[in-house]
């Protein structure tokens, strides 16, 4: 079996050179599209919707994998509590998302800023185990201390990038 420690030493992936293409167009949705980012060609939507969407996302998610904390506090001993530490396992059940946030940032704009940025600065690791590509995303603030650990299936951020495509169209 695979474990956390062995995706980040030896899967790192640049986001736009994999030969999967469902890869491709997901990272570029979460890079360029995703509201709530700073990019010109991010999806503008209300608040009602926003909220709507990150609704979706925590329920789809489950809540027991899921934790923000503020920003200025360690997320290292949250990552252990999680499972995504370098000694577990990558398995479905270790699925989780340990971000953090700003003061007055919404939890959903923390997310997906990790998720962009962990995209943009090519902190990605994948590894696919019986046939499900495991997605590691990583984000690193400016003190070099990881801010955001993410690990979903590749159909889970296409159910995210769907439940947000969805809203989006109503």
């Amino acid at each position: 079996m695979y474990t956390i420690g062995y995706m980040l030493n030896n899967c790192l992936v640049a986001p736009f050179e994999s030969n999967n293409d469902e890869l491709i167009k997901i990272f570029s949705f979460f890079l360029h599209l995703s509201p709530s980012i700073s990019s010109n060609s991010s999806m503008q939507l209300n608040q009602v919707t926003l909220n709507d969407i990150w609704q979706d996302i925590t329920n789809y998610i489950g809540l027991y994998n899921y934790e923000c904390i503020p920003y200025n506090k360690s997320i290292n001993s949250t990552i252990i509590d999680y499972n995504l530490d370098s000694n577990n396992d990558i398995r479905a059940i270790n699925k989780a998302i340990v971000i953090t946030n700003y003061a007055k940032e919404k939890e959903y704009e923390a997310f997906f800023r990790h998720i962009r940025n962990g995209i943009a600065h090519d902190h990605i690791y994948i590894t696919n185990i019986d046939n499900t590509y495991y997605i590691l995303l990583q984000d690193i603030n400016t003190n070099k201390n990881v801010s955001a650990r993410i690990l979903l299936s590749l159909d889970d951020l296409k159910h995210i990038m769907d439940i947000i495509k969805n809203k989006q169209d109503n």
